[in-house]
Protein backbone atom coordinates (compact mmCIF):
# COMPACT_ATOMS: atom_id res chain seq x y z
CA UNK A 1 0.00 0.00 0.00
CA UNK A 2 3.28 2.14 0.64
CA UNK A 3 3.75 1.68 -3.22
CA UNK A 4 -0.06 2.94 -3.99
CA UNK A 5 0.16 6.05 -1.71
CA UNK A 6 4.09 6.98 -3.33
CA UNK A 7 4.15 9.61 -5.90
CA UNK A 8 6.25 7.84 -8.95
CA UNK A 9 8.36 11.45 -8.81
CA UNK A 10 8.38 14.81 -7.20
CA UNK A 11 5.07 16.63 -7.82
CA UNK A 12 3.66 13.24 -9.98
CA UNK A 13 0.08 12.27 -10.42
CA UNK A 14 0.78 8.62 -10.90
CA UNK A 15 2.15 6.05 -8.34
CA UNK A 16 4.94 3.38 -9.02
CA UNK A 17 2.16 0.72 -8.57
CA UNK A 18 -0.65 2.62 -11.51
CA UNK A 19 1.91 2.99 -13.74
CA UNK A 20 3.17 -0.99 -13.36
CA UNK A 21 -0.67 -1.87 -13.79
CA UNK A 22 -1.78 0.10 -16.52
CA UNK A 23 1.84 -1.21 -18.14
CA UNK A 24 0.87 -4.60 -17.61
CA UNK A 25 -2.89 -3.84 -19.14
CA UNK A 26 -1.05 -2.49 -22.57
CA UNK A 27 1.04 -5.48 -22.29
CA UNK A 28 -2.55 -7.62 -21.68
CA UNK A 29 -5.14 -6.11 -24.15
CA UNK A 30 -2.53 -5.70 -27.53
CA UNK A 31 -0.78 -9.24 -26.57
CA UNK A 32 2.78 -7.45 -26.23
CA UNK A 33 5.87 -9.45 -25.42
CA UNK A 34 7.35 -9.42 -22.01
CA UNK A 35 10.83 -7.82 -24.08
CA UNK A 36 8.89 -5.23 -25.64
CA UNK A 37 6.83 -4.41 -21.72
CA UNK A 38 11.43 -4.17 -20.62
CA UNK A 39 11.83 -1.59 -23.55
CA UNK A 40 8.74 0.46 -22.80
CA UNK A 41 10.16 0.99 -19.44
CA UNK A 42 13.74 1.46 -20.14
CA UNK A 43 12.61 4.11 -22.38
CA UNK A 44 10.57 5.88 -19.94
CA UNK A 45 13.37 5.56 -17.24
CA UNK A 46 15.92 6.87 -20.08
CA UNK A 47 13.14 9.76 -21.13
CA UNK A 48 12.22 10.85 -17.77
CA UNK A 49 13.64 14.26 -16.21
CA UNK A 50 14.26 12.78 -12.69
CA UNK A 51 15.00 9.59 -11.18
CA UNK A 52 12.06 7.47 -10.89
CA UNK A 53 11.63 4.14 -9.70
CA UNK A 54 9.74 1.71 -12.01
CA UNK A 55 10.67 -2.01 -12.43
CA UNK A 56 12.96 -2.61 -14.78
CA UNK A 57 11.52 -5.92 -16.14
CA UNK A 58 7.73 -7.86 -16.78
CA UNK A 59 8.50 -10.02 -13.34
CA UNK A 60 8.91 -7.00 -11.06
CA UNK A 61 5.86 -5.74 -12.43
CA UNK A 62 3.89 -8.86 -12.15
CA UNK A 63 5.43 -9.24 -8.47
CA UNK A 64 4.63 -5.52 -7.62
CA UNK A 65 0.74 -5.71 -8.54
CA UNK A 66 0.76 -9.36 -7.41
CA UNK A 67 1.04 -8.24 -3.76
CA UNK A 68 -2.47 -7.01 -3.66
CA UNK A 69 -3.69 -10.59 -3.14
CA UNK A 70 -6.22 -10.13 -6.58
CA UNK A 71 -5.62 -13.45 -7.84
CA UNK A 72 -6.94 -14.72 -11.06
CA UNK A 73 -8.01 -18.47 -12.27
CA UNK A 74 -7.82 -19.76 -15.47
CA UNK A 75 -10.02 -22.65 -16.27
CA UNK A 76 -10.70 -24.53 -19.49
CA UNK A 77 -13.88 -24.17 -21.45
CA UNK A 78 -15.56 -26.58 -24.08
CA UNK A 79 -15.49 -24.90 -27.90
CA UNK A 80 -18.97 -24.84 -27.44
CA UNK A 81 -19.21 -23.54 -24.07
CA UNK A 82 -21.32 -26.57 -23.22
CA UNK A 83 -19.39 -27.23 -19.54
CA UNK A 84 -16.05 -25.71 -17.64
CA UNK A 85 -13.30 -28.36 -16.91
CA UNK A 86 -13.00 -27.48 -13.01
CA UNK A 87 -13.82 -29.45 -9.82
CA UNK A 88 -16.30 -27.70 -8.06
CA UNK A 89 -17.33 -28.08 -4.21
CA UNK A 90 -20.05 -30.34 -5.20
CA UNK A 91 -18.17 -33.87 -5.68
CA UNK A 92 -17.91 -33.19 -9.81
CA UNK A 93 -14.64 -34.27 -11.30
CA UNK A 94 -15.12 -32.49 -14.24
CA UNK A 95 -11.12 -30.85 -14.16
CA UNK A 96 -9.41 -34.36 -15.13
CA UNK A 97 -12.02 -34.68 -18.05
CA UNK A 98 -10.80 -35.22 -21.71
CA UNK A 99 -13.48 -34.50 -23.59
CA UNK A 100 -17.08 -32.58 -23.26
CA UNK A 101 -19.75 -34.72 -21.55
CA UNK A 102 -22.44 -32.95 -23.98
CA UNK A 103 -20.82 -32.66 -27.40
CA UNK A 104 -17.78 -34.51 -26.83
CA UNK A 105 -15.52 -32.05 -28.55
CA UNK A 106 -11.56 -32.25 -27.72
CA UNK A 107 -10.58 -30.24 -24.35
CA UNK A 108 -6.49 -29.85 -26.05
CA UNK A 109 -5.19 -29.09 -29.18
CA UNK A 110 -4.34 -32.16 -30.77
CA UNK A 111 -0.59 -32.70 -29.95
CA UNK A 112 1.83 -33.40 -33.27
CA UNK A 113 4.87 -35.45 -32.24
CA UNK A 114 7.42 -32.35 -32.07
CA UNK A 115 5.14 -30.94 -28.83
CA UNK A 116 4.75 -34.75 -27.19
CA UNK A 117 6.43 -33.72 -23.98
CA UNK A 118 5.25 -30.22 -23.60
CA UNK A 119 2.10 -29.30 -21.68
CA UNK A 120 -0.51 -29.20 -24.08
CA UNK A 121 -2.73 -26.36 -25.15
CA UNK A 122 -6.47 -26.01 -24.24
CA UNK A 123 -8.86 -25.16 -27.19
CA UNK A 124 -10.78 -22.33 -24.74
CA UNK A 125 -9.98 -20.79 -21.56
CA UNK A 126 -11.61 -18.52 -19.37
CA UNK A 127 -10.43 -16.20 -16.72
CA UNK A 128 -11.98 -15.98 -13.17
CA UNK A 129 -11.15 -13.67 -11.19
CA UNK A 130 -12.58 -14.30 -7.07
CA UNK A 131 -15.12 -12.08 -5.42
CA UNK A 132 -14.28 -12.37 -1.95
CA UNK A 133 -10.62 -11.22 -2.32
CA UNK A 134 -11.83 -8.02 -4.20
CA UNK A 135 -14.63 -7.44 -1.85
CA UNK A 136 -12.58 -7.45 0.95
CA UNK A 137 -10.23 -4.72 -0.81
CA UNK A 138 -12.56 -2.60 -1.16
CA UNK A 139 -13.77 -3.02 2.78
CA UNK A 140 -10.55 -2.48 3.73
CA UNK A 141 -10.15 1.00 2.13
CA UNK A 142 -11.26 3.65 3.93
CA UNK A 143 -12.64 5.69 1.21
CA UNK A 144 -14.47 2.84 -0.65
CA UNK A 145 -16.07 0.80 2.56
CA UNK A 146 -18.68 3.61 3.25
CA UNK A 147 -19.64 3.28 -0.38
CA UNK A 148 -19.72 -0.22 -0.40
CA UNK A 149 -22.61 -0.53 2.46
Amino acid sequence: MAEANKPLFEGSSESKLSVCIRLLSYKSNWNVPDKCLQNFTKLLLDISPTKIELPTSYYDAKRLVSKLGLTVKRIDCCVNECMLFYDNDTGKKDASLLQCKFCHKPRYHPINIARRKKKPIPVKSMFYLPLIPRLQRLFASMQTAPHMT
